[in-house]
């Protein structure tokens, strides 16, 4: 346990060795200040902001103003980026070289992704415009930004690389998609199996429990993609509909899952009916940063 929280400090420390700091303090007094932060430019968009976040708030890529952006299509590796921010299934993007998405100057986001396990957001390329080691597959969820004007169509070809069987897999929020028809909470979290570094396995509907306490009961489903601000982009999963809430994920949907600490790390999620090979839906989204 505490050679993994070394782990994920080297990584968070070298990726931002002198602003780390600065950043956490920041975050708690915007978050104590009750201020929603949208940061513009590309700069920023490059992997040089760090993103932190809690349990009672799912986090969202730091981004410009954008309203509305439309739908990109992915038949058989063919994508088509409407300027703004798109939601992208792992399945989709898996088995895919990402090199082309950097020559069409389109950055991906992952938050705590297995190869940055920080609870952090991570992109390809860097900020520098060099690859990193982010290998998108399912069962997570991926943003795109596309920072022009004007739509992008951008082929992914196939690729060599695997994903391991026994992943870093760190504590906090996770982006994932989910493939079935519209499904309760706990219809739903039966179907996300997670296995365990000491080769344990259960349902996330088991790891909520108060037994075993290694989920949160809290799922935060994408609902509005149209949104700026991360309040009126989520509903929480739950047993009615309302404001605030959800009483079924929709079908080919994205959400939100939170992974508490726990002495044996997570190293593999997956989610019944989900293939790698399969192609599914790609959702536009704008939503706001959140903030620990």
């Amino acid at each position: 346990m505490k050679t993994f929280d070394k782990l994920e400090e080297r990584i968070i420390s070298k990726k931002n060795p002198q602003k780390s700091k600065h950043l956490v303090l920041l975050a708690t007094v915007l978050l104590l200040a009750g201020v929603t932060m949208i940061f513009g430019g590309t700069s920023y968009l490059r992997g040089k902001s760090v993103i932190f976040a809690d349990i009672a708030s799912p986090p969202s890529p730091p981004e410009p103003d954008i309203q509305n952006p439309p739908s990109p299509s992915n038949p058989n590796g063919e994508f088509l980026f409407a300027p703004g921010w798109s939601l992208v299934a792992g399945q989709d993007l898996a088995g895919r070289d990402l090199s082309e998405l950097k020559n069409k100057d389109l950055v991906l986001y992952s938050f705590n992704d297995p190869a940055y396990p920080t609870r952090v957001w991570s992109s390809y390329p860097d900020s520098d415009g060099n690859p990193t080691s982010i290998v998108p597959h399912a069962p997570y969820a991926y943003y795109v930004y596309n920072a022009g004007s004007t739509t992008v169509d951008v082929t992914l070809l196939a690729s060599s690389e695997t994903v391991s069987d026994q992943e870093m897999i760190a504590r906090g929020w996770h982006l994932m998609y989910w493939p079935g028809t519209a499904a309760t909470l706990s219809d739903m979290l039966l179907e996300i199996t997670l296995k365990y570094s000491d080769g344990t396995e259960m349902s996330a509907l088991q790891a909520t429990n108060e037994e075993n306490h290694r989920a949160s009961i809290d799922v935060n489903v994408i609902v509005n993609t149209g949104a700026s601000d991360v309040k009126t982009a989520v509903k929480t999963l739950a047993s009615s509909d309302s404001d605030t809430t959800i009483s079924k994920i929709p079908a080919n949907s994205f959400f939100w899952l939170y992974l508490r600490r726990t002495k044996d790390r997570v190293v593999k999620m997956n989610i019944t009916g989900q293939d790698v090979t399969t192609t599914a839906t790609v959702t536009a989204t704008a939503t706001a940063t959140s903030t620990d």
